[in-house]
């Protein structure tokens, strides 16, 4: 057991490091979070469209469901894009 008088408390010089040592993580910290942006609205679309077989070549409208499973999910929302 250590009685009380044997208890070392941080010097100064070791409060100042581990007070440097905080502010750095806390910056980066903060600068790692900047760097989360929000997604836009538009998406690249890499295949092909048809309308009644033909090549669509017109304005649509796009509609997304989100489902919580790849089978048998129930849906999370739906997302209208206009043309």
């Amino acid at each position: 057991m250590y009685s009380v008088d044997r208890i070392q408390h941080a010097s100064p010089a070791r409060r100042e490091h581990r007070a440097g040592s905080m502010a750095i993580f806390f910056f980066l910290a903060s600068v790692l979070c900047l760097d989360a942006n929000a997604q836009s609205t538009d998406f690249t679309f890499q295949g092909h469209l048809t309308d009644n077989g033909d090549l669509a070549n017109a304005l649509y409208d796009f509609r997304f469901e989100l489902f919580d499973a790849d089978t048998n999910g129930a849906s999370l929302g739906i997302g209208t894009r206009p043309a």
